[in-house]
């Protein structure tokens, strides 16, 4: 086994700095090279893996070329040469499939198991825009009589699966936190569930709270426990004038605060009228936005 001094080669980093880095789990990484050698990480002596800067490089080039549809089985083939694969070689057909099949029939631990399976393979960004979040449209644009059912299983079953996965993330006891929150949803919307899960393994301490009774109530509690920033997370209509509401909201606390959700996406412009600002639908950029408020705790 090829080892190295941590201390005398510092530009070798730890399999966690790595994965917060580029947003790819450990158990992805030890995937990616155990089953399909894509990657050949440094050891230890104690075995621990590191990395180079070469290795986040390609870490990102294998991100890009599953992002362009080539499967993670066919990645290395594409490496060695980019003229013998297409985007045609996704799996993502094939899993969206199957993942529709076991919600319609109803088998939780099979949805479970299939979207686990894909988990390991593949960054959760991919796994939400890829899979579970064209499974979801496709199940609540269906005329199945059963598709209440349909949704709210494979809802259950991701929401399972990410608190599954958040075990695996670290984040540090002192790292600054941002709240989500909404005014209007008794639950929390499975698009936000998704959006915290990659915001914290992308590094951001993230934390949804539920439903706010109140604006006191929110402005009270970011003061209490030194929020950096608040997140507003909105899927559906807010009835009644929310623009009053939000303008106020936005007044009364200290801190950057932006909204986020199909709401904010449909209200855009008038959200931005009143200088609140949206996050936007493409979920890397978003948290850069949340990233810029940890480093300069201003609002873009």
């Amino acid at each position: 086994m090829q080892t190295i001094d941590i201390t005398r080669q510092k530009k070798n980093l730890p399999i966690g700095f790595v994965s917060q880095t580029t947003g790819v789990l450990p158990v992805t990484l030890r995937a990616w090279e155990r089953r399909y050698g894509l990657i050949k990480p440094l050891r230890t002596e104690k075995g621990h893996r590191l990395y180079s800067e070469e290795d986040i490089a390609l870490i990102r080039q294998i991100i890009r070329l599953i992002n362009q549809g080539i499967a993670v089985g066919k990645v290395r083939q594409h490496l060695q040469d980019p003229e013998g694969t297409t985007a045609s070689t996704s799996d993502w057909p094939q899993l969206r499939q199957q993942l529709l099949h076991a919600a319609q029939n109803l088998r939780k631990s099979t949805i479970i198991d299939l979207i686990r399976h894909a988990g390991k393979l593949y960054p959760l960004p991919m796994l939400a825009s890829e899979l579970i979040t064209p499974v979801q449209h496709f199940i609540d644009q269906s005329d199945h009589s059963d598709r209440w059912a349909h949704s709210q299983l494979l809802e259950q079953s991701v929401t399972i699966y990410l608190d599954q996965r958040s075990h695996q993330v670290n984040l540090p006891a002192a790292a600054p936190t941002i709240f989500m929150v909404t005014m209007l949803a008794e639950k929390i919307p499975l698009s936000a569930h998704l959006f915290e899960s990659i915001a914290r393994e992308a590094g951001v301490d993230l934390r949804w709270l539920g439903r706010v009774p109140g604006i006191s109530a929110l402005t009270e509690i970011a003061h209490r426990h030194n929020i950096r920033a608040a997140v507003i997370w909105e899927d559906s209509e807010i009835l009644g004038p929310w623009e009053a509401l939000l303008s106020r909201l936005k007044s009364s606390l200290e801190i950057p605060v932006a909204i986020g959700g199909a709401f904010a996406l449909q209200h855009a412009a008038k959200l931005q009228e009143i200088s609140i600002p949206v996050l936007p639908a493409d979920q890397q950029a978003a948290i850069a936005i949340l990233k810029g408020w940890i480093e300069t705790n201003t609002c873009p």
